[in-house]
């Protein structure tokens, strides 16, 4: 999930608490509990400034939900 905050601009984000720190990723700032086990199932991040692009190495194939919403004023996400 670095990968996920660099890519998607994670500096600029509204809250970025959490992110980048010593522990496990799962417990990373997040609306819910966005993993089973190691394995990331859930990425809810509403109003929080995501942008930039989702790269295929995120490898997230066991993702059940992604929830990425911003306002109208971006910034906006590809990939």
């Amino acid at each position: 999930m670095v990968t996920f905050y660099f890519s998607t601009n994670g500096d600029d984000w509204y809250n970025s608490d959490g992110w980048l720190d010593a522990t496990d990723e799962c417990t990373w700032f997040m609306s819910s509990s966005p993993c089973e086990g190691t394995t990331w199932k859930v990425i809810d991040m509403q109003m929080n400034r995501i942008g930039g692009e989702l790269p295929r190495e995120l490898g997230l194939t066991q993702l059940r939900m992604l929830t990425i919403v911003n306002d109208a004023n971006g910034p906006y996400l590809s990939g």
